[in-house]
């Protein structure tokens, strides 16, 4: 009945709200301790930190996202300030708690099992440890764009799929520059997409599925190559 489904979203909508307060109370007292955020920019501007982003390796790692974010950081409103640092990574990991809670619903896992891995997930000692140091900004920003992938590819079955295709590759591509391990999105996406219409006995839909998984084979092609 529509109002028994309002019911349940408004519930649903509350349980994520709460979850966000209790991932953020856990992270919040360790925002202000020790000194300042000790990381240098590869380059003396934002821009130029962007083109070498994607170019060279910083600091032995190929690693374009967490880069072009901390020199995002940096030139605004971080340099000495840790809390500039910190409240982005915490921002991060309160959006990857709300992609992984949104993915295993789509799995129709009960609320509170969801809860409880989202809140775990969030909140072990070395995502506080991530949050806190500067050079582990790509620990933040791989789950994050890899759950948001894995999500978007769950929608490969509505009328009108190419939009979250699209957010699904694009998700993909900043994945792959956190992280090398991110390739496994080649073989997870489409794993979850059948998963997902197997169990709702729909036939699978590979087609949208393409459009990801080509800018995925490419990207990971390349980060490869720069790896060497």
């Amino acid at each position: 009945m529509p109002g028994s489904q309002s019911a349940n979203k408004r519930r649903e909508a509350l349980l994520i709200i709460a979850m966000l307060l209790l991932v953020a109370m856990v992270h919040l007292p360790w925002i202000h301790l020790h000194g300042p955020m000790e990381w240098t920019p590869p380059a003396e501007t934002f821009g130029a930190c962007v083109g070498i982003a994607f170019t060279e390796k910083h600091f032995g790692h190929y690693e374009p996202t967490a880069v072009i974010s901390l020199a995002w950081d940096y030139f605004t409103t971080g340099k000495e300030y840790p809390a500039t640092y910190r409240f982005h990574s915490l921002f991060g990991i309160l959006c990857q708690s709300v992609f992984l809670w949104l993915l295993l619903r789509r799995f129709r896992l009960p609320a509170t099992a969801v809860l409880l891995i989202t809140l775990f997930c969030a909140c072990v000692p070395w995502r506080i440890h991530a949050m806190m140091d500067p050079d582990l900004r790509r620990q933040i920003a791989a789950p994050l764009f890899f759950c948001m992938a894995l999500w978007c590819a769950t929608l490969n079955n509505l009328r009108h799929p190419q939009p979250w295709m699209l957010l699904c590759a694009l998700a993909g591509f900043i994945a792959l520059g956190a992280s090398p391990w991110c390739a496994a999105l080649l073989i997870d996406i489409p794993a979850i997409g059948w998963l997902r219409q197997r169990q709702s006995r729909e036939p699978f839909r590979w087609k949208p599925l393409l459009l990801p998984e080509t800018i995925l084979l490419l990207t990971t092609l390349f980060v490869f190559t720069h790896l060497r």
